[in-house]
């Protein structure tokens, strides 16, 4: 075969460039026909629930709230246990002032739940002989 008169033929150039066309076209097809997306969704891994309080404390589940009725000089206790529905360690951190007006609370600090387990947290709080009577809120904060 000789290549020097084959690339010197008229047909020579139009038949190259008709085939890198379609070198071409067809790349482009072929990443047309799988392009699509993805949908994600992200859950929340950690469910909660009270599971020891003292008698006559509340616990309120959709609120996260902690309602205490004691007496100066007593303390109260809660077990709050946090479960991880999901396959990673999630590490929490709980936050709260530790003194409030009196109040003394105990339980914050840095924890992990590991995957797929539960985690008992127990809170007290204590008022001193010297508090007040009156009505408190303490934030409570429990983050990942």
């Amino acid at each position: 075969m000789n290549w020097k008169k084959i690339r010197k033929a008229k047909w020579f150039i139009p038949l190259v460039s008709v085939i890198a066309v379609i070198v071409i076209a067809s790349g482009v097809f072929a990443y047309m026909f799988f392009s699509g997306s993805v949908s994600v969704t992200v859950k929340e891994p950690m469910t909660w629930q009270e599971t020891q309080l003292n008698s006559g404390d509340q616990w309120d589940n959709s609120t996260g709230t902690w309602t205490v009725s004691m007496y100066a000089g007593e303390t109260h206790t809660m077990t709050l246990t946090l479960t991880d529905i999901s396959s990673a360690d999630i590490p929490v951190t709980v936050t709260f002032p530790n003194s409030y007006s009196g109040i003394t609370i105990q339980g914050g600090g840095n924890y992990t739940v590991t995957a797929n387990s539960s985690l008992p947290i127990q809170f007290s709080i204590h008022a001193s002989t010297s508090v007040a009577p009156e009505v408190l809120t303490i934030p409570l904060t429990i983050a990942r």
